[in-house]
């Protein structure tokens, strides 16, 4: 077993599952467990649109500048929120263009993280076998443990 260097990887995708996900970080930020904090949010290709007058290129790199500051942000608005005091220079927010799942796992071992914690939308039914689950996959695929 890899001695722990407390990093902790986090996928937001700034909807609410995402913010309980970095309520939780913050949580385990405060008692200690989680030294350095990775903020990931992925960006879906599909997702950037062509504005007519940019390359589609031009919006996703547009997107991906933004996209670190944003999440940064998000993290210092939620710990104001709960009235945590957290040293935020201890958490690194990131933007990648790409598959979420794919894209985090690779996160991962980029920052050869002890912990990944995400939000789930909790779908069930079609929605799921149509969807699929980024937290199932995660689950089965990560090489450190999934919160």
């Amino acid at each position: 077993m890899k001695p722990s260097k407390r990093v902790a990887v986090v996928g937001v995708d700034l909807t609410p599952a995402g913010d309980d996900a970095i309520f939780e970080c913050l949580r385990l930020m405060m008692a200690g467990a989680i030294e350095t904090l990775h903020v990931l949010h992925v960006i879906d290709p599909k997702a950037i649109i062509d504005h007519g007058d940019r390359r589609t290129l031009e919006s996703g790199d547009e997107a991906l500048r933004r996209a670190p500051a944003m999440v940064e942000g998000r993290v210092r608005d939620l710990a104001e929120y709960a009235g945590l005091s957290v040293d935020t220079t201890r958490v690194k927010g990131h933007g990648r263009l790409g598959d979420p799942g794919a894209t985090l796992l690779q996160m991962c071992i980029d920052y050869d993280a002890d912990l990944l914690i995400v939000g789930t939308h909790g779908r069930r039914g079609l929605d799921r076998i149509l969807l699929g689950s980024v937290a199932e996959q995660l689950v089965r695929k990560a090489r450190c443990p999934v919160l």
